[in-house]
């Protein structure tokens, strides 16, 4: 069963909570790294519904924060006790981040960004077998899509592997989002309007996608 992750962005972590809690149920995502500023407490009640990444720059990050601050704040944000961290796999703090996730209830994702294009199947396969040998709870890789054939690569490279989160971003690539609502054990949509990612469908748009056409 896919699930659907709210994605958007907000001012500040008190901000971030009124929007969750608007909603009875499900997943968020929360970009600290499009935030003014956070307060873990504004996050400790809706602990369980959060994946929280801090994007660095180089991977859609919305500001530049150094390694080591970004270390200070994952290490803070995980007495929180989040269901996710996401750590971008080239991140020089990546191991470090994972040892921490490794001594919490916290699960991670491990997370590979290229805004330019799809690389060959061949280099999928081998770049998510690089990150799988860091053994994250899960594995999203998110290329752009340039070509129908960039979906192609996506929807064949998702199949059988089940810890895999992986569609195009860009109008083009709008169909391996819905294939990800089959193939995927996660996939994300706006929540408030504003899309965080180009192509992005909102969560409602997924919702009425994968009930007509994928729990047929």
């Amino acid at each position: 069963m896919t699930e659907i992750i709210g994605t958007t962005f907000a001012n500040d972590t008190e901000e971030f909570a009124e929007i969750v809690n608007s909603f009875e149920n499900g997943l968020f995502e929360v970009r600290i790294d499009a935030m003014d500023d956070y307060n873990t407490a504004d996050l400790a009640e809706i602990d369980k519904r959060l994946i929280i990444t801090v994007r660095c720059e180089k991977e859609g990050g919305l500001k530049k924060i150094p390694e080591d601050e970004r270390l200070k704040i994952f290490k803070d944000l995980l007495t929180v006790e989040p269901s996710f961290i996401d750590i971008e796999f080239r991140s020089r703090i990546l191991d470090e981040v994972l040892d921490l996730i490794n001594d919490t209830p916290t699960k991670s994702i491990v997370s590979y960004h290229d805004f330019e294009k799809t690389p060959d199947l061949d280099r999928l396969d081998h770049l998510y077998e690089k990150m799988d040998e860091k053994d994250p709870d899960l594995i999203k890789i998110v290329t752009f899509c340039n070509t129908p054939r960039d979906n192609s690569k996506i929807s064949e490279f998702v199949l059988d592997k089940s810890n895999l989160i992986s569609f195009c971003m860009g109008r083009e690539g709008m169909i391996s989002r819905i294939f990800s609502l089959k193939y995927c054990p996660m996939t994300y949509g706006s929540i408030s309007g504003s899309h965080t990612a180009p192509g992005q469908f909102s969560v409602k748009e997924l919702k009425q996608i994968k009930e007509m056409l994928v729990d047929e």
